[in-house]
């Protein structure tokens, strides 16, 4: 079953139609993306379905291919791994005799074997995203950074455009870990609809609720004293400083970038080091709400 989405371009407000193919006519199955007018082409699959996968031909050419599930040493954290091979299939295959973690991969190739990404190529899309993924810290990677191979101008300029058409099917197939979180904060409320806060324990933090999760906003803060019995996020706080997402300035941490949190009390156990009940905790910047409060009015309306 075929359906087209019309999708908003937020970098340049123009509206982008993107076909997406439902094998089995669920959105739980393998799925099939692609862009009018573009050569290229996403194939997301679970992994329960690889001998569907297997059938796809645009998976048997040369691509770059992206794993995804739970981190299984970080609870709360998502896992992923990066890769590019000749046929993506025979990648796909050893992985899922070696690598435990992933529960979705994603194959992004060309829609017809007459146009085929060469090494350069797909060194060049790895690099890039393999360097995005770090950065933005939306998931974890245990994998080295390969330098970003040389092209002359006009191949860069294709390629620039391959890799950002590429970012907003993996987005649209449940793989944000490319896209920020967040576009820049202004240093005020704004217009940014809800900010919630957490003033407590010698720390003060901030942060809003979009389809991310909760995002905890630049320089907030996060207590640097741990509650003997806190466990839950505990691993997590400790990956994102070991990560420089939290850095320690000697009273306290304070977050270098924008996170994003699974739940309300994910991010408040990790501001205040110690069990928290986050929809409590947060409370509105301006009206001294609950989070709970908020989003339970909300359900009632």
């Amino acid at each position: 079953m075929a359906n087209d989405l019309i999708m908003l371009d937020e970098a340049k407000y123009m509206a982008e139609v993107v076909n997406l193919v439902l094998d089995d006519g669920t959105p739980q199955g393998l799925t099939v993306a692609n862009i009018p007018n573009w050569v290229g082409v996403a194939v997301s699959s679970p992994r329960n379905l690889l001998d569907r996968l297997r059938t796809r031909p645009e998976i048997h050419r040369a691509g770059i291919y992206f794993l995804a599930g739970p981190d299984p040493e970080i609870d709360g954290a998502m896992h992923t791994y990066i890769g590019q091979g000749d046929v993506i299939w025979d990648r796909i295959a050893k992985h899922h005799k070696d690598k435990d973690f992933w529960n979705i991969v994603i194959g992004v190739s060309t829609k017809t074997a007459e146009i085929n990404l060469d090494k350069g190529h797909m060194g060049y899309l790895e690099a890039l995203a393999i360097g995005e993924a770090k950065n933005l810290g939306r998931a974890t990677l245990n994998q080295n950074s390969p330098k970003v191979p040389k092209l002359d101008e006009a191949t860069h300029i294709y390629m620039d455009t391959f890799y950002d058409k590429m970012k907003k099917l993996l987005s649209i197939l449940g793989y944000p870990y490319l896209n920020p979180i967040l576009e820049e904060i202004p240093s005020g409320d704004g217009d940014m609809g809800h900010v919630f806060v957490i003033d407590s324990k010698g720390v003060k933090a901030r942060s809003i609720q979009n389809n991310a999760g909760l995002v905890v906003l630049k320089g907030s803060q996060a207590s640097k004293k741990d509650t003997p019995s806190w466990t839950n996020a505990k691993s997590l706080r400790n990956r994102l400083i070991q990560e420089g997402a939290l850095k320690d300035i000697g009273e306290y941490l304070v977050f270098t970038r924008n996170v994003v949190f699974n739940s309300a009390s994910q991010a408040a156990n990790v501001v205040l080091a110690r069990q928290s009940p986050g929809p409590r905790e947060w409370k509105d910047s301006k009206t001294g709400e609950t989070y709970k409060e908020i989003f339970s009015k909300l359900i009632d309306d």
